[in-house]
This record gives C-alpha cells, structure tokens and sequence, in this order.
C-alpha cells in the first residue's frame, strides 16, 4: 500500500486484506449512506480477518502434517480475482480469502498424497471453479431451494461430491455437502467459520492423521464427537 492518499478523498471502505486494495470514495459522497456503508463494510472486514486468520492456522497446521502441501497448492494466480468474477460478480468472502493466497489442486495433480485439503476432498483449483459448479448445477438445481440463494463449490473429490458455500436468503453463509448420487443438501457448518474452526481442531486433537501410505485420512468416531461439539445441534454430526 505505501501510496499517499490525496486530503480530497476519504476512506470509507474496508481494506481487503488479501490484496491491500483500499476502496476509496470522494468525500462528496452522500452522508446519509456513509453510516450504513460503514457498519457494512466493518462486519465484512471483520469476518474477512477472522477467516483469514483461520485459514493460515489451517495452512500450519496441515503443512505440519504433510511438509509439501502449501507447496502443492501452487501461488496465487496473477488475475484471481478476474478469475473468481466470471463465476459470481459477488463472490463470497471465504473464496476472497481462499484464492488471494493459493491456486488450489488441479484435478490430475501428480503426487496423489498431497491432494487432499479434508480427507477425501481437494481444494478446487481456481482454474476449475467453472468447470466443477457447471457439473454442479448438473447434480442439483438450488433454483427450486427458495431458502437457498446461491450454492458456490468449494471442495470435490473424483465422484463429483461436492463441500460447498452456501448463501442463505436470510443472508446467512452456510457450509453444505452434496452426493452425486443423493442430490440433496446436508447442512455441515452454519459458518464459514465454524467449518475452519472445525477442521483446524481436527488437527490439533490427531482426529487428521497419515496413513501408512501417506495418505490424509481420519478417526471416524474422533470426527463425529469433536465435530459435534463445535456445531451443536448439527445432525451431521449426531448421525
């Protein structure tokens, strides 16, 4: 950032962490929004630090497992936010977070034991979002969800299941999964938040671990206690 902010512009944006982009308007602006701009602007800034925050301790925390995986998530792309555009002209502030540090892990990704971001699942890389939510929108039409405004991938494996962001029509981010073969939603996370909070707790109680072959997997019966402790009354996690 560093660059000198002439005296005839006010910021009253928020700064996006990911970029250091400052959203500056004139100070002509109309004052009867600027209050209601700003309380908006500071949730959003707040929520985008604290997901921030927890997507680095979930880097550590894997990396310390599995020494090469940041590496194999490959540099952020030089025109991410371009990229994240053709999909959502409003995209959600977890892919914001996500793709302004990483690329994520290509479908035909080489060393098959660094694929995983969540046992069974790989971070969708950003060159195939589009890709992915075209098979997506194949597998379940949100359109006939009125509680449902947007549906976004996130997570895939090789049968096209899906972990996916979810926005509410109350406004609500929501994490779901969906089963090529069910079709259905399963609420998992009533947060973004809690989803990483969950993950990175995975870690840190040894729920995650390798197997003998190097490969990311998981305490089946660990999984469903620590996860129902963190998202109370999720049946996800009480099945």
């Amino acid at each position: 950032m560093g660059e000198l902010i002439e005296e005839q512009y006010a910021l009253i944006g928020h700064v996006r962490f990911c970029e250091g982009i400052l959203s500056l308007k004139p100070l002509s602006a109309k004052k009867s929004n600027t209050k209601r701009r700003k309380s908006r602007d500071e949730v959003y800034s707040t929520k985008c630090g604290m997901l921030n925050d927890l997507f680095d301790e979930f880097i550590v925390l894997s990396t310390k497992l599995r020494k090469e995986y940041l590496k194999s998530l490959g540099e952020k792309a030089s025109n991410w936010e371009e990229m994240l555009r053709t999909i959502d002209t409003d995209m959600p502030y977890l892919f914001q977070v996500t793709y302004s540090k990483v690329s994520g892990t290509r479908r035909d990704i080489q060393k098959q034991e660094l694929m995983d971001f969540i046992p069974g699942y790989r971070l969708i890389h950003i060159s195939e979002l589009n890709y992915e939510k075209k098979k997506l929108n194949k597998i379940y039409n949100y359109y006939n969800n009125d509680k449902i405004q947007k549906i976004i991938p996130y997570l895939t494996n090789y049968s096209s299941d899906f972990i996916c962001y979810g926005k509410m029509t109350d406004g609500r981010d929501i994490v779901v999964s969906i089963m090529h073969d069910e079709q259905k939603l399963t609420l998992m996370h009533e947060s973004i938040e809690k989803f990483f909070e969950t993950i990175c707790e995975f870690y840190k109680d040894n729920v995650y671990f390798l197997d003998t072959d190097g490969y990311l997997d998981y305490d089946v019966e660990r999984e469903g206690e620590v996860g129902a402790k963190i998202n109370e009354n999720i049946t996800y996690w009480i099945e």
